[in-house]
């Protein structure tokens, strides 16, 4: 526990790093991810820890330019996003973002072309190094489980498969309206979810174009990864969103502009998101899974 404790406090100092790259109010933007309301796992899931750690610390690279040194950095800690999460995989997708606009703008010269591409390949060569740590862990699995897949198609067993990003959406709208009983212990599970699921894709939309490129490319990617796969066959459908969402680190940067831009916003948040974490936390001890 002390080891996650620590692991936590680090990461929050990686945020704070961050948000003041961003441009936003770091204390502000720390100060909303922290009192999130499923904030409370990241003192006990270290594996999800280290996933926010390694993906922040990738981000903060790009405020060095991607030089070589920082881009085999970056490329490290990307390896442990992977090998921890298996959305960490995706993370080649903003590195090469990041890599192609860090580059120096060159003439049409075939002779400047000629001369400046090994230095884009030195600085995207690292990239192998995140889906090794996907290779790494499948490996892992077929040690163990005779299956490299296994992490995926353990899934089943939590009724999750491959749909269109709205049908969870509109199942939980059905259980919440429908299916469940008013009140019940899935109607407000449900609710909590689906709160979860649209108010990240709102601050998706609002943060579209305030934010980096590379950052609305990760949220997207983080959205539609969780999306494409609903557990279709059980109440609650968005299962778990409400805790994959604090992996949305930029959704986080563009709540905190709007906090700061509508300050009775960000009063009401601070009062609503720690006292849901105190609820939640509670449940968690008493060992009733609402996260």
């Amino acid at each position: 526990m002390a080891i996650c404790g620590n692991t936590a406090v680090t990461g929050h100092g990686n945020l704070y790093r961050l948000y003041s790259i961003s441009g936003t109010s770091a204390l502000l933007s720390q100060h909303t991810c922290a009192c999130h309301w499923t904030a409370h796992i990241l003192e006990s899931l270290g594996r999800r820890q280290l996933y926010i750690h390694s993906q922040v610390r990738l981000y903060t690279g790009r405020a060095y330019g991607f030089l070589p040194a920082f881009s085999l950095l970056a490329a490290i800690l990307g390896f442990f996003a992977a090998l921890t999460r298996s959305a960490g995989l995706f993370l080649v997708i903003p590195f090469l973002y990041e890599v192609w606009v860090s580059r120096e703008r060159i003439g049409a010269s075939i002779r400047i072309i000629l001369r400046k591409f090994p230095d884009f390949l030195l600085k995207a060569f690292p990239i192998i190094l995140i889906p090794l740590g996907t290779l790494l862990y499948c490996l892992y699995n077929w040690i163990l489980f005779g299956n490299p897949f296994a992490f995926a198609s353990v899934q089943i067993y939590w009724a999750r498969h491959l749909s269109w990003p709205w049908v969870g959406i509109w199942q939980a709208l059905v259980d919440i309206f429908w299916a469940t009983p008013f009140g019940s212990f899935y109607e407000v599970h449900t609710l909590i979810d689906l709160t979860a699921t649209i108010g990240f894709i709102i601050l998706a939309i609002l943060g579209w174009r305030k934010l980096h490129t590379s950052y609305n490319l990760w949220l997207a990617i983080l959205l539609l990864f969780m999306l494409l796969s609903p557990a279709t066959t059980q109440h609650d459908a968005l299962q778990s969103n409400q805790r994959f969402v604090l992996e949305m680190f930029p959704a986080f940067i563009t709540l905190a502009a709007l906090g700061i831009k509508h300050y009775r916003l960000h009063q009401v948040l601070l009062l609503v998101f720690p006292t849901l974490q105190a609820v939640l936390a509670m449940l968690f001890v008493l060992n009733r899974w609402m996260v």
